[in-house]
């Protein structure tokens, strides 16, 4: 009878040992999940800031788009302007530029050629200042207050540029 009883605890203790376990498995289980859930989340904001972006850009492409669309009818308007230009003034490009000095052309077009690389660099990278603003520690709110910025896009440039 001894020997029952004896056995019966050391099931019971087994029993027991093995409840624990679980239990600790369980909760080990429910981290992940939580862990899972909440990058599930950040991964669903940054699709969104990217769907963002690809709106942002799609936009950008079709107003490029138009603006080249009207460049022929322009450079034609453009040229039957010339052709309508009165008989005083030269239509040849030589004639036009016969009494040019050459060096201050040079030195406009280089001068406009600066402006126009730094002007095209701050258009091409409309995010830059939002970009630095990451880099120096600024916060999501932050961003979106500084820089006008959505929340989806200052969560994309925090996760692509911050400090990790």
């Amino acid at each position: 009878m001894n020997e029952v009883i004896l056995i019966s605890c050391i099931l019971i203790f087994l029993i027991i040992l093995v409840m624990l376990w679980l239990i600790f498995e369980n909760f080990k289980i429910k981290k992940s999940l939580a862990t899972l859930t909440s990058l599930l989340e950040q991964n669903s904001n940054d699709i969104a800031g990217l769907c963002a972006a690809a709106v942002v850009v799609d936009k950008k492409l079709m107003e490029a788009e138009k603006k080249l669309n009207h460049l022929p009818e322009q450079l034609t308007d453009y040229e039957c302007q010339g052709e309508a230009a009165p008989p005083d003034q030269p239509r040849r490009v030589e004639d036009r530029y016969e009494s040019v000095d050459f060096e201050d052309v040079i030195e406009q077009q280089e001068i406009e050629s600066v402006e126009s690389d730094v002007s095209e660099q701050q258009d091409n990278q409309p995010y830059y200042s939002a970009i630095q603003g990451v880099r120096d520690g600024a916060t999501i709110d932050e961003l979106m207050q500084q820089f006008g910025l959505s929340r989806d896009e200052a969560v994309l440039l925090s996760r692509l540029h911050g400090k990790s």
